[in-house]
């Protein structure tokens, strides 16, 4: 088995410019400061599909029946605005939904899912 390479958490500056771009400093120091190194193997599995031989990320779309929601946040630097929109239409079942003024860090604001859970 090939030796696996480790992705080192980004830069303050990066993660302020790209991930955490929509928040306070202080809000996000935390944040920041619980990060710690991904596998560059899972890494790139989860960001380039395409190029995985193995297909270990790999999603049978058909096969998901049960409601699925994507959201993205508004100032996302990360993931272009389409890649929400996109995923959540190959689901059958698939919604999507954009928080205003929210950047990739979407799920650590509090609330943002109220009115899109199972009714």
């Amino acid at each position: 088995m090939p030796e696996l390479v480790h992705a080192s958490p980004p830069t303050w500056q990066r993660f302020r410019r790209w991930i955490a771009n929509a928040q306070t400093e202080e809000g996000i120091q935390a944040e920041f400061d619980q990060l710690v190194c991904e596998s560059g193997h899972a890494f790139f599995e989860i960001a380039l599909p395409y190029l995985d031989r193995n297909k270990a990320t790999a999603v049978n779309f058909a096969a998901v029946t049960t409601r699925v929601l994507v959201i993205r946040g508004e100032c996302d630097l990360f993931v272009a605005p389409h890649v929400a929109a996109d995923t959540a239409a190959r689901y059958q079942r698939g919604t999507y939904v954009e928080v205003p003024r929210a950047d990739h860090l979407v799920l650590s604001r509090r609330g943002v899912t109220r009115g899109h859970g199972p009714h």
